[in-house]
C-alpha cells in the first residue's frame, strides 16, 4: 500500500487499530463470560497503551512525515511535540496506575486509579491527535482529522463514561479513510515510461 518510507507510519495505522480492537474483543469475551476466569490485566494494558499512549505521538508524526508542504509541516510541529509530551504522560499514568475494566450500559469502561490524573487531559489529547491532520495538504487526510474530532464529540455526548472504548469503535472507519488515501495516491502517481 505505502510506496515511500515516509508513508510507513500512517500506513501502519490500520494494523495498530486491529491489534487494539482485538485486545478489546478479548476483554468483551471475559466480561460476558464467554471465556471463564479473571480478566487478564494484559488485555486492558494493551488496549490502553494503544488507545491512550501510542496515538498522541503516532498520529501527528504520521501527518508530519507525509506532508509535502514545508509551511504546513512547520505548523504541524507544535502538535507533534505536544503529542510526544501527551504520550509520555499517559504512558506513565497507565504504567503506574491500576487499570480496572468493567461493563456499563453495554460499553466497556476503563478506570485508572492510584495515580493523579490531570483534569481534562482528554481535550489536550484530542487536539494533538486531530490538528495535524486538519492542516494537511491531502483532502482525505483532512477528512481523517475531521472524523477523529467529530467522532470524539459524538462519543462524549452519547457515552461519556465509556468514551475511550466507544471512540475507538470508529477505528474501522478511520482505517478505511487511510486506505482510500493510499489508493488515491497510487491512482494519481504517474505511470513509469516504457523504455524504447
Amino acid at each position: 500500500m505505502a510506496k515511500k518510507k515516509q508513508d510507513l507510519v500512517i500506513a501502519s495505522f490500520p494494523f495498530f487499530f486491529a491489534i487494539q480492537q482485538l485486545s478489546e474483543g478479548f476483554i468483551w469475551l471475559y466480561l460476558n463470560g464467554t471465556i471463564n476466569g479473571d480478566l487478564p490485566y494484559a488485555f486492558g494494558y494493551i488496549f490502553n497503551f494503544f488507545a491512550q499512549a501510542l496515538w498522541p505521538f503516532l498520529t501527528p508524526l504520521g501527518a508530519y512525515l507525509i506532508e509535502p508542504n514545508k509551511t504546513r509541516r512547520k505548523l504541524m510541529l507544535p502538535f507533534l511535540i505536544g503529542g510526544i509530551i501527551c504520550s509520555i504522560y499517559l504512558f506513565i499514568k497507565i504504567t503506574f496506575g491500576t487499570i480496572s475494566t468493567f461493563a456499563y450500559e453495554n460499553h466497556i469502561v476503563y478506570r485508572i486509579r492510584d495515580i493523579y490524573l490531570i483534569p481534562y487531559v482528554e481535550y489536550f489529547y484530542l487536539v494533538v491527535v486531530s490538528s495535524a491532520f486538519l492542516l494537511s495538504s491531502y483532502r482525505l487526510i483532512v477528512l481523517f482529522g475531521f472524523t477523529v474530532f467529530t467522532s470524539f464529540v459524538l462519543t462524549k455526548c452519547v457515552a461519556s463514561a465509556a468514551y475511550i472504548s466507544v471512540w475507538c469503535f470508529f477505528a474501522a472507519l478511520l482505517s478505511l479513510i487511510i486506505c482510500a488515501h493510499f489508493w488515491n495516491q497510487r491512482r494519481n502517481d504517474p505511470k513509469p515510461q516504457k523504455s524504447a
